[in-house]
């Protein structure tokens, strides 16, 4: 009975295959995938947080992190999902006083949710280390979306260097370094994976500047869409921190869907003496 109903759903057609007859698969939907966002009060508070929950019927699958203002003075902090509440955070704070306004723009990129859903967490606890690294790894499947967050007496002294997939996409990877002159407190690294079985035409989208640029930038390939915001500094040498990683709507439709992933950073006390490299990474689908 349950394979005469099986046929009775399908379509009368069927492809001849070394002498028996094959169903053909069935086609799988494309991810439904939609970019919402909010931001801060902008004004010149030293540190700020904010939010950004995603649609009835939707789950977050990933993210980004935007400043707008506060010129060389504020750095993001913090970029990740909150399973609990279904939303997307970030966070900045001044590593250099200023009375400059300045606003932190979260970007949550939310689905109905996929297959083997899940959101993953590591952790390198407390201790005054110069650096940290981790990696949080999928249970299954492949990462959707990253995050990272420091935390920290004053959240000003650490900076983010890196928020991003790994290289096989199994997982999520962030790192963290004092600024330069270090840091005697300590302070904490966590990093998260938002997790799912693949989807169609998942790939990893990545764009790489050297020589010191201070930005880098990757679109998918049409009609791909874009699920989560990742950067990565080579050479930070606590003087080159995160401004920006963000997820971008080309077409500015209604909802937006983000196809391009973008990756900004600044650095403290002047152009660094040295170079580095800014790479933007994120994730495409179909």
């Amino acid at each position: 009975m349950r394979r005469n109903r099986l046929l009775s759903g399908v379509a009368a057609v069927t492809v001849a295959l070394g002498g028996a007859f094959v169903l053909p698969s069935p086609a799988s939907a494309a991810m439904n995938v939609q970019r919402v966002e909010s931001s801060s009060v902008y004004n010149g508070d030293d540190f700020k947080i904010v939010s950004v929950s995603c649609p009835l019927n939707t789950k977050v699958i990933g993210g980004g992190a935007d400043l707008s203002g506060g010129g060389q003075n504020v750095h993001i902090v913090g970029m990740h999902p909150d399973g609990a509440t279904n939303s997307y955070v970030a966070l900045a704070k001044e590593h250099t006083a200023t009375n400059v306004s300045w606003k932190v723009i979260t970007h949550a990129v939310c689905a109905p949710q996929p297959a083997g859903y899940h959101i993953v967490e590591a952790l390198v606890d407390w201790s005054s280390s110069t650096t940290k690294a981790d990696e949080a790894f999928c249970d299954s499947g492949k990462v959707l979306g990253v995050g990272g967050r420091i935390a920290a007496p004053d959240v000003g002294k650490v900076l983010l260097t890196y928020v991003k997939p790994t290289g096989t996409g199994n997982g999520a990877e962030a790192g963290a370094v004092e600024v330069t002159g270090g840091y005697s407190s300590d302070w904490k690294l966590t990093i998260w994976a938002i997790c799912a079985t693949q989807p169609d035409g998942w790939e990893q989208a990545v764009f790489t500047q050297g020589n010191g640029v201070y930005w880098a930038a990757k679109t998918c390939l049409a009609p791909k869409k874009l699920t989560t915001a990742g950067a990565y500094i080579s050479l930070s040498l606590g003087k080159v921190f995160l401004r920006e990683a963000i997820t971008i709507d080309n077409d500015g439709g209604t909802p937006a869907v983000p196809d391009t992933v973008a990756a900004a950073v600044g650095w403290i006390g002047g152009t660094p003496d040295h170079e580095w490299l800014v790479k933007a990474q994120g994730i495409c689908v179909s």
